[in-house]
């Protein structure tokens, strides 16, 4: 360390034109939860679910919430997922879709979404002003 050189200046200002981040996550499986009596997704049953994810020290890699219906996609651990599905059931319909990747590109831009999300067929699509979040089927 050279104490004489300027020290990091923290600030608020935007920085524009940062690269994309790519994060591509194979292997992925989507779980699909919707209420058997079309009631909403409330606290108590996601309460249930992060019950079951700390039981079967399970995380999601992907979230997304309806009214009533909650999707996650999961690292494929087959034994996990199945019993995950299981027990799920007893209060959900479960529909569980393997075989899938999760594409992240941090500070997208058009030329990124052109070479990494091109021809894609979708499953879950989430986007902000800064992330781009892409649940798609493997191509065989």
């Amino acid at each position: 360390m050279n104490k004489d050189l300027p020290g990091t200046h923290i600030h608020n200002n935007i920085v524009k034109q940062l690269p994309p981040i790519i994060v591509i996550k194979r292997n992925q499986v989507m779980v699909e939860l919707k209420s058997k009596d079309f009631s909403f997704i409330g606290e108590h049953n996601t309460e249930i679910l992060y019950e079951l994810f700390e039981k079967l020290f399970i995380t999601p890699t992907l979230t997304q919430n309806g009214a009533i219906s909650i999707t996650y996609a999961f690292d494929n651990r087959e034994e996990k997922i199945s019993q995950f599905a299981a027990e799920a059931s007893e209060n959900f319909d479960v529909q569980v879709t393997p075989g899938l990747t999760l594409l992240t590109i941090r500070h997208y831009d058009n030329a990124s979404l052109k070479k990494h999300a091109e021809e894609k067929q979708f499953l879950v699509r989430q986007q902000t002003v800064h992330n781009m979040r892409l649940l798609y089927r493997e191509e065989a």
